[in-house]
Formats: C-alpha cells, sequence, structure tokens
C-alpha cells in the first residue's frame, strides 16, 4: 500500500512539474480579463503601420518574443515595440472544410451559369445564379468568422505579462 501510494504522489509531481507551459498572459486594464497565449500558437504581431509579423510563437523571455515567421524567418522582437497582437478566434478550423467545399460549389456553378444558358435557355440559366446565391449565402457568412482573428490593442486596452512557470 505504501508503494502504491508512494507511486502515485512521485507520478502526480512529476506531471505537474514538467506538465507546465510557458505562457504569455494578456490582461485588460479596466475590466482584468486575462488571455493566454502559449507557445507554438500561430499570431498576428502588429510591430508598426507597415510592418506585420504572421508565424508562430517560438519562445519569449521578459523583455522579448520570438516568432518564426510563415516564411521559416526566426524575428526577435522587443516586447515594448508591439503595437497589436492578433490571434485566431478558433484554435482547430477543420470544421470549416465543408463550408468551403459548399464555397467551391457556387463558384462551379457560377462557372456552369453561360454554358447552361447556351444549351438550356436563360430559365435554368436563372435556377443555376439562384443555387449559386445560395450555396455563396450559406458557406460565405461562416468562412468568415470561422476564419477571424481576435485584436488585442498593447498600446490602449491590453498589457503583456509573461509567465515562466
Amino acid at each position: 500500500m505504501k508503494l502504491l501510494l508512494l507511486i502515485f504522489t512521485t507520478l502526480f509531481l512529476s506531471v505537474s512539474v514538467f506538465g507546465q507551459e510557458k505562457t504569455i498572459e494578456l490582461v485588460h486594464k479596466k475590466r482584468n480579463k486575462v488571455e493566454l497565449i502559449k507557445l507554438n500558437s500561430p499570431i498576428v504581431l502588429v510591430v508598426s503601420k507597415k510592418r506585420k509579423i504572421r508565424g508562430t510563437l517560438i519562445d519569449f523571455d521578459e523583455n522579448n518574443l520570438t516568432i518564426r515567421d510563415n516564411k521559416g524567418i526566426v524575428n526577435n522582437i522587443d516586447i515594448l515595440t508591439i503595437h497589436k497582437i492578433k490571434r485566431d478566434r478558433f484554435k482547430n478550423r477543420r470544421w470549416l472544410e465543408p463550408f468551403g467545399y459548399i464555397g467551391v460549389g457556387a463558384g462551379l456553378a457560377l462557372v456552369a451559369t453561360p454554358f447552361i444558358w447556351i444549351f438550356d435557355g436563360g430559365a435554368k440559366a436563372q435556377e443555376a445564379l439562384e443555387f449559386a446565391g445560395i450555396l455563396a449565402s450559406v458557406s460565405f457568412p461562416v468562412i468568415l468568422i470561422g476564419t477571424s482573428k481576435r485584436s488585442f490593442n498593447m498600446k490602449k486596452i491590453w498589457t503583456l505579462i509573461v509567465r515562466d512557470e
């Protein structure tokens, strides 16, 4: 019994010590709302009006964020120079695939409309355009919402706190 208790205690302590990740906390100045950004999460940093860095957060410390952009270049950015941080509203986008296929169907219906007009007449082409409109109205708003990003204004509203746990 003591051996079993020792094994479970050792397992629990090893999971609690090694299972913690480094996180960045974004704290709202007025509402005390906290948002967490973990390592290896995709983010967009706006450093100036003309410079945006899109990539994956690799590492950070008290003064710098290290990001690998989409081209594979590693950027080291000072925390004080960041104007805005953007991250995906949804972590997993696999649920958007069926709506993407529906959007492709809308595009195919638009491409096929002149051929339908030639071979079957104007009434059938009108139905094809209505069908394309229905497909587009179902898929495009969902894709727009699903690919949106959450924005954090670092100069006015949010403060960045580095937790190295």
